[in-house]
């Protein structure tokens, strides 16, 4: 789960384990954000712990939310950089949402 509030990121995840590697990465998420114009805004990333079992998600907004090509392009790169090949497939599988209209990925 993700949640972007103005300058805020906060990242909500089901493990003490991915917590711990996603808040080792915060500050070169945050160096590669600040040189990219459409994410440079982003200035703080939180790191939140869920049991996602218990989690009840509100009820669905539903939006059509685009990722521009420049988005997509930089979440690729960063992904090409993570070592977890875990989170590098999941940062490639997003990025790949940028390359077509369908939300339905």
């Amino acid at each position: 789960m993700v949640d972007l509030h103005e300058h805020q990121l906060t990242l909500v995840v089901a493990s003490p384990v991915w917590a711990a590697k996603l808040r080792y990465l915060v500050p070169s998420l945050l160096k590669s954000f600040s040189s990219h114009q459409q994410l440079r805004h982003i200035t703080e990333i939180n790191i939140k712990i869920s049991k996602l079992q218990n989690y009840h998600r509100p009820p669905a907004v539903h939006r059509k939310v685009h990722m521009s090509p420049q988005s997509a392009e930089l979440i690729r790169q960063t992904a090409e950089s993570i070592d977890d090949p875990g989170l590098r497939q999941s940062l490639l599988k997003l990025s790949r949402r940028g390359d077509t209209d369908d939300d339905t990925q």
